[in-house]
């Protein structure tokens, strides 16, 4: 796939993508898990489109599953090239000169020991003298802070950078010289399998990351994998949302709710809430202006003071909810629910007041009950849900700002 490049500061830096792990937690194959807007995007296809946006000169993909793989390139030069074309108002098709990577795919020499063996298999492959090596599984990774680690990695005796946030290194989000391929290769030859023991070889700088702490985030549980797609779910929303549900009403998801409120609210975040009923509820008292109104008729009646307002609209079918937080001029909605609710969700599940769950597994996140709670039926029928006391609101509330806002 050569054709030609994009002329930019990573002219001799390539990528590395390490897609053959055994994804032994996750259960399948996490380089093709969905991901993205489109339905057929996935973790592999949003990382290589990055790449080929970025404009590295050569992209290799460290796989086992060869013909997915190939697949998986196919479809995104082709999406790639397509975005790049445009029309005039005469109709006529505008083609943006761009050049592509040259891509290619190879097998780990050594399948089952890890992803040191994608080091060697891809970077004594490659054509540039340093290579990005980025693990399939971090949705979040954006390579901008790589321009300014390439010019420094030029110009210092050094064979590796690589990121640290809160002390732990993240070697598969670094840049390597192609030299450590020889290096992963006998390390495996004398069955030392550890990444980390290129770093006892080749010279290393560790570059603290910490501020930009989420690029780093892996996807290595089903649970993981749930979280990420809420964050991003959240970020593309004009207003972030979380659903509190529970199968019966007195089962303290209305408590749990006040008090996020106040957590939120001690943060400096705007909450709003979003309550279904099932009946016609009443927000206004018999005798005033807006009932009348309302009563004779009027379709939709407001009410403003100096300090809040208030607006209530007939309509013929019963308004959803979610298109009811996005129009909140808050920064985050909590949607309290009985039925299925919106994605993320947190069930409330309290022996001895609820007897089963209501939500779907896919969009289940966490589970809300008491500490002393046995609920292991509840977990084994949702696997890849954290589980949350409900007794302990502000631990809760930290939960939801690190995984899912």
């Amino acid at each position: 796939m050569d054709t030609m490049r994009i002329k930019n500061d990573t002219e001799s830096l390539g990528l590395l993508i390490l897609a053959g792990g055994q994804s032994s937690r996750m259960g399948s194959n996490k380089a093709f898990l969905k991901w993205g807007k489109d339905e057929q995007s996935t973790l592999l296809a949003e990382l290589l489109t990055k790449g080929l946006e970025f404009g590295f000169k050569d992209i290799i993909i460290s796989a086992n599953e060869v013909k997915e793989t190939e697949s998986v390139i196919q479809t995104c030069v082709g999406n790639y090239l397509a975005s790049h074309i445009s029309v005039n108002e005469e109709g006529q098709q505008l083609v943006e000169s761009v050049e592509i990577s040259h891509i290619q795919v190879v097998a780990d020499e050594h399948k089952a020991l890890g992803p040191l063996s994608g080091f060697a298999a891809g970077l004594r492959t490659g054509s540039c003298m340093y290579y990005a090596v980025m693990s399939v599984d971090m949705p979040f990774i954006e390579f901008d802070y790589l321009v300014d680690w390439f010019t420094q990695i030029k110009w210092k005796d050094v064979q590796i950078f690589v990121p640290q946030v809160h002390n732990r290194i993240h070697p598969l989000a670094g840049i390597y010289h192609r030299d450590c391929g020889e290096v992963a290769a006998r390390l495996l030859a004398h069955d030392d399998h550890k990444v980390q023991s290129l770093f006892e070889v080749c010279k290393t700088e560790i570059i603290d990351m910490t501020g930009d702490m989420h690029l780093f985030t892996n996807i290595n549980t089903p649970l993981d994998y749930k979280l990420a797609r809420a964050r991003i779910a959240n970020t593309n929303r004009a207003v972030p949302v979380v659903t509190i549900a529970a199968s019966k009403s007195k089962t303290g998801k209305t408590t749990l709710i006040e008090g996020l409120i106040a957590y939120f609210k001690e943060q400096g975040v705007a909450v709003g809430v979003v309550k279904s009923d099932g009946h016609n509820f009443v927000m206004d008292y018999e005798g005033t202006d807006t009932t009348r109104a309302a009563q004779a008729g009027a379709d939709a009646v407001a009410i403003a003071s100096p300090h809040q307002y208030a607006m209530l609209i007939k309509t013929m079918d019963k308004m959803d909810l979610f298109t009811l937080s996005q129009q909140m001029p808050v920064d985050l909605v909590f949607i309290e629910s009985r039925s299925h609710g919106v994605f993320p969700i947190i069930e409330v599940f309290r022996q001895g007041y609820n007897e089963q769950m209501i939500s779907d597994k896919e969009n289940l996140v966490a589970i809300a009950t008491e500490a002393e709670t046995t609920v292991e039926r509840a977990i084994l029928e949702h696997p890849g849900v954290a589980r949350v006391d409900i007794n302990d609101v502000a631990s809760i509330g930290d939960w939801i700002c690190k995984n899912i806002l």
